[in-house]
């Protein structure tokens, strides 16, 4: 899941996915790609990822969406992969 500035949705959007996912009885890890964000998007992430399945994935620079969502599935090691 990509993310950009995104410091004000990012933990609604994620609770969001998790609770969705335990609803269906499904175990999700979220990967969030964290691309170059100027606000506290990544900081955010990084707590997010203490206490829940997150995998943050960061970059200093803005590479764009496509690059984001490739460094995502980079990250993953699941035989399941979906993205938004």
């Amino acid at each position: 899941m990509p993310f950009h500035n995104e410091a004000e949705a990012v933990t609604g959007v994620i609770s969001d996915w998790l609770s969705a996912g335990e609803a269906l009885g499904i175990s999700l890890r979220v990967v969030a790609c964290e691309d170059g964000s100027t606000d506290d998007t990544r900081e955010i992430l990084r707590r997010l990822a203490l206490d829940r399945p997150v995998l943050v994935v960061a970059s200093e620079e803005r590479k764009g969406y496509s690059q984001a969502i490739v460094d995502g599935m980079r990250a993953t090691t699941a035989p399941w992969v979906a993205t938004v």
